[in-house]
């Protein structure tokens, strides 16, 4: 997957040492996210907040793309 990302960012104009930085900036954010979702998800408490929260990004992310849509056949 790194080579996919790191070829498509070089298609998208960066340089090199461009693309690498942000390809690995990209890596480490992904895992000090996985690691704050591991450690929020084993309290308690907090999980029924995380599903509350993923339900509305997943239904915001629908409403948008139907609105997008409907505006375009408009």
């Amino acid at each position: 997957m790194f080579v996919g990302d790191f070829a498509m960012l070089l298609n998208a104009g960066m340089s090199a040492k461009q693309a690498l930085v942000y390809n690995c900036v990209s890596s480490v954010l992904c895992m000090l996210g996985m690691v704050f979702g591991v450690a929020v998800g084993n309290i308690a408490t907090a999980t029924s907040w995380i599903f509350a929260l993923i339900a509305g990004l997943f239904l915001y992310v629908a409403l948008v793309d139907m609105v997008i849509s409907c505006l375009l056949l408009n």
